[in-house]
């Protein structure tokens, strides 16, 4: 007995423990086993169906990414339970009708999380599958870029209100490309939209994209071309004050486009200046506050807006930093406070060590220019007091060291042919974000200097009521937004000049 419980211990000492292998991740979705109503089957009768998979299951954003159409106006019961889906569907079965089930990446493995993509189940509860198919794609009508799960909705009736109030029959998403695909609709007549859905109700709320409608006929109408646009605010005019500007600076935003023209801006019963900004939703004013409270009033046509601005001026305490840019023949200093007086004998311009006389010319409230002429390295010595704001604030000494101003040399020259008595909005773009902007009508030779190195496009607007700005569409009008050219990227390199011709006619 000794002997055997020896081997025993002897056997357990030398044992060692290894790590279970689990192999290769498992990258393949769930497949459908079975199902209790088999895949395009007739006379369907019954609004319940299970789907039995080869493994466990779960369940994501089924009220948004599962689509059954027709569209159910009471969203379907589902549950998931080990390897069984089951749908029960809360609205009448209609007579003669082909349903179809696209599961659209709402059914996952339980492991891995591995969703179906392209799994459709198609029934009808009469004695044929319907098999009439409309495809196409999204583009946004500014970027032209394709729009990634853009939904398409088709309605049998159609009113102004529909994509804001009722809920569509048909419903297909885009993919990262922008197309769409709807198989198996009936013969008939529909109305079609794009809608970039963000809050996934299938209807439009503001700030969301859309397109203009369009009618249909399965039987003839096959492959389109959808432009979702912001549809025109038909909200009641908002003026809101933006809260955190810097002092002496006042700032108003609207929820639309406003002309100058139809605005009087009043403080404390006085009519004051202000500007507009290019989209025409800022209002900005410099205003030298002198009390602690402010009347403001803002006109627009017939609309009153009243704001009352209370600050202890005595509480305000900041120094001004002034900030330098180089430009070819001139510096610009600016300041986050309107400037109000610069003294120059307290500043002190140095290139390469050797004293220049300076010369103070303003650009705008924000900012001065000093003409200079070199591309060696500059230093400013700018004494406490040089500058005073708006607000009686004044600067600290300080040095700024400058670097030499590289001359890019670089210039674009745009030819454009467009129609000689209609006026448009030129936009060149790097990247996204707007880098100059000029209004012109009809035919011109725009030159446009000293462009840094990049990669560009340009952005042309219609400009067909010469209000300034760019109008998008109005679905309840059914007006498509002014037309909008826009150029294939290309590229701006260093000491090369580039000559582009633009038709739009």
């Amino acid at each position: 007995m000794k002997y055997i419980v020896l081997l025993s211990l002897l056997f357990f000492s030398c044992a060692s423990v290894q790590p279970i292998s689990g192999g290769e991740k498992d990258t393949n979705p769930p497949e459908v086993v079975s199902s209790t109503i088999d895949s395009a089957a007739l006379f369907v009768n019954k609004n319940t169906v299970t789907f039995t998979f080869d493994e466990y299951i779960k369940a994501k954003n089924t009220q948004e990414n599962l689509l059954i159409s027709p569209n159910q106006i009471k969203p379907p019961t589902i549950t998931v339970k080990n390897k069984k889906l089951t749908i029960t569907l809360n609205d009448s079965l209609k007579e003669n009708t082909t349903y179809t089930y696209q599961f659209n990446e709402t059914i996952l493995d339980n492991n891995e999380g591995n969703p179906i993509t392209d799994y459709k189940f198609i029934y009808s509860t009469g004695n044929y599958i319907d098999s009439a198919f409309y495809a196409g794609k999204v583009k946004n009508y500014i970027t032209k870029e394709p729009c990634d799960g853009c939904k398409i909705l088709l309605y049998t009736k159609y009113r102004d209100s529909s994509v804001v109030l009722d809920k569509p029959a048909y419903i297909s998403t885009t993919n990262e490309n922008g197309t769409f695909n709807f198989t198996n609709l009936p013969n008939d007549t529909f109305y079609a939209m794009a809608l970039q859905d963000g809050n996934k109700n299938s209807k439009l709320n503001t700030d969301e994209y859309v397109s203009l409608p369009r009618k249909i006929n399965t039987e003839t109408s096959r492959i389109d071309t959808f432009n979702i646009f912001l549809n025109k605010n038909s909200d009641p005019l908002r003026i809101t004050q933006v809260a955190k500007t810097p002092p002496g600076v006042f700032k108003y935003n609207s929820n639309q486009p406003l002309l100058s023209d139809s605005i009087k801006l009043i403080i404390n019963n006085k009519p004051v200046l202000f500007s507009i900004n290019p989209s025409k939703d800022t209002i900005t004013t410099i205003y030298k506050q002198l009390a602690d409270s402010l009347d403001i009033l803002i006109l627009v046509h017939m609309d009153t807006f009243t704001f009352d601005h209370t600050e202890d001026l005595s509480s305000i305490e900041y120094t001004i930093k002034p900030k330098i840019t180089t430009y070819q023949n001139y510096i610009e200093l600016t300041s986050k406070t309107p400037i109000e007086n610069i003294d120059s004998a307290k500043l002190t311009l140095l290139i390469d060590s050797v004293y220049q006389s300076i010369k103070l010319y303003r650009i705008d409230t924000f900012s001065f220019k000093i003409n200079y002429n070199s591309s060696s390295h500059l230093k400013l010595s700018i004494l406490k007091g040089a500058l005073t704001d708006i607000n009686n604030k004044v600067n600290k000494t300080d040095t700024l060291s400058i670097a030499p101003y590289k001359d890019l040399e670089t210039n674009l020259k745009l030819t454009i042919v467009a129609d000689s008595n209609t006026s448009y909005i030129l936009t060149l773009l790097q990247g996204d974000k707007p880098y100059y902007t000029q209004y012109f009508t009809g035919l011109n030779d725009l030159i446009l200097n000293n462009i840094k190195p990049g990669t560009y496009k340009v952005r042309i607007e219609t400009d067909s009521n010469n209000n300034d700005i760019w109008d998008t569409g109005d679905i309840y009008t059914n007006k498509p937004p002014e037309p909008i050219f826009l150029s294939e990227p290309f590229d701006i390199r260093q000491n090369w000049d580039k000559e582009l011709t633009i038709n739009i006619k």
